[in-house]
């Protein structure tokens, strides 16, 4: 798995990766891979796009609500709490269990995802990762490890040769593919509401 980048040494920012990242910030990231960038760069690029004051959002998700109610939105805490969020530097952030939380997210993951077509598949992966965390461990290390989850899913290495390619001799075929599969998808919830519900035919989801 990609570890984070040494980048530069005043931004904090090397390799970020954010807790279940929104399909808004994936369908930057893979834009950013098609273009050539390695797994660490595009979401180093990612995070030195974000607004300082917005940084802290790097350490929650949001994920939809059970039979249609209103989305969740998970707090991932980490030490030291809000005063520590607001420093912008989640490399150097450790994952805190308070409130439980391994335990909530899992929770209202499955409330929302459940009865998805993919979720007995992908569920273990993803509850190995977050049941698994202990107090004090980096917060780089299981949002990379997350990532590892899905990027595995999407089948992402594999197929960005053949969509790199697609890209560059047959754009519009791209691009229909993309808005075919795009359909319904919320840009604002994490990517795994599209893993879930497609699987790895998910990735064609980013490209929207």
């Amino acid at each position: 798995m990609p570890r984070p980048m040494a980048g530069n040494a005043t931004d904090g920012l090397s390799g970020a990766v954010p807790y279940l990242a929104s399909l808004a910030l994936y369908r930057r990231w893979i834009r950013l891979r098609l273009e050539g960038l390695a797994d660490d760069e595009a979401w180093h690029s990612i995070a030195c796009e974000m607004p300082r004051a917005g940084r802290r959002e790097m350490a929650r998700t949001v994920v939809a609500g059970a039979r249609g109610q209103e989305a969740v939105r998970l707090p991932l805490p980490v030490e030291g709490g809000a005063s520590v969020l607001k420093r912008g530097r989640p490399e150097e952030w450790r994952v805190s269990l308070h409130g439980r939380w391994p335990a909530v997210h899992l929770g209202a993951i499955e409330a929302a995802y459940g009865a998805t077509p993919f979720y007995q598949h992908v569920i273990p992966l993803l509850r190995e990762e977050i049941a698994g965390v202990a107090a004090g461990d980096p917060f780089a290390g299981l949002t990379w490890r997350l990532h590892g989850v899905i990027a595995g899913v999407l089948d992402v290495e594999r197929l960005l040769p053949a969509l790199r390619r697609i890209q560059s001799e047959s754009p519009d075929r791209l691009a229909t593919l993309a808005r075919e599969k795009s359909c319904g998808a919320h840009a604002d919830i994490s990517v795994i509401d599209v893993i879930f519900k497609k699987g790895p035919e998910a990735i064609f989801t980013l490209l929207g």
